[in-house]
């Protein structure tokens, strides 16, 4: 069961944390305050001012509605920071006493922040690499953009921006685009692994095993050598007879015979008997 417990528990925080980024299903992104103060905020004065208030290009290929709250709020707030409290505020606006209002110098050119261009109400410029066109709806919230003013007295109702093809509109700044069919995805099949774990922890696939595990024992062989060294050689064993000189007792003993030379044989005609050295025998050739 401890498997089944820690694979769920890694499912649906990974199932969350999913949806943390997409702000409940699509609302905003709940980690992205990290481009703050640190993004460029400039204005584009390349367009003439003085243009009138008119209604947003009929050429944008899709459009989307984001509101003040469904947005990262730190995101907003450097937003807010960056557009009404630093020194690129003059350049972009001109402070009216009387209405304690700021009036837009030039409606048509972008406020450039992070890597978004936010215009005014309906001067939105289509890029091809954001075809996607977000409007983030002024509020009575939000009470900086609200004191915003066209030079025709008009207050702003939209900053429009864009995204591309595969993100949606997510407050102020876009978020990656994820469908229903994926989440749906998701959910059924952490329902098909729960139900996977459940069929095996029930047919014992899933217990934990237990290793058994036999003890040998092992017999040490140890070999001695031991080494004498002696002048006259190791001492016989016990009961060891040495050799002794002469013939084996066993061994028929032999007497030398006389010699040849003092034989004497008598004469057959009466002579007088010659010894066997003084016989001489030649060969005539």
């Amino acid at each position: 069961m401890s498997r089944l417990f820690w694979s769920s528990l890694l499912l649906f925080s990974l199932l969350s944390q999913h949806l943390d980024a997409k702000g409940s299903f699509g609302g905003g992104r709940g980690s992205s305050g990290a481009r703050s103060s640190s993004s460029s905020f400039s204005s584009s004065s390349s367009r003439s001012s003085g243009s009138s208030f008119s209604s947003s290009s009929s050429s944008r290929p899709t459009s989307g509605t984001s509101s003040y709250r469904s947005g990262n709020t730190q995101y907003s707030s450097n937003f807010r920071q960056n557009v009404f409290h630093t020194t690129s505020t003059t350049t972009m606006f001109s402070y009216s006493p009387l209405t304690h209002t700021h009036v837009i110098i030039s409606p048509v050119s972008p406020m450039i922040y992070g890597n978004y261009h936010y215009y005014w109400g309906g001067h939105y410029v289509h890029t091809p690499e954001r075809p996607h066109m977000c409007e983030y709806q002024i509020t009575d919230d939000d009470q900086e953009l609200r004191n915003v003013t066209f030079s025709n007295g008009t207050k702003p109702t939209t900053l429009t921006f864009g995204c591309t093809s595969s993100e949606s509109c997510c407050g102020m700044e876009c978020c990656s685009n994820t469908s229903w069919v994926t989440i749906i995805l998701i959910i059924v099949g952490i329902v098909l692994i729960i139900i996977l774990c459940v069929w095996c922890n029930s047919k014992g696939y899933c217990r934990d095993e237990t290793v058994i595990v036999t003890e040998v024992p092992v017999f040490a062989t140890t070999t001695t050598t031991h080494t004498f060294t002696t002048n006259n050689g190791p001492p016989p064993p016990p009961g060891f007879q040495g050799f002794q000189q002469g013939p084996p007792p066993s061994a028929p003993v032999y007497s030398a015979p006389p010699p040849y030379n003092n034989f004497q044989q008598n004469s057959p005609y009466g002579g007088r008997p010659i010894s066997s050295g003084q016989v001489h025998t030649s060969y005539k050739q």
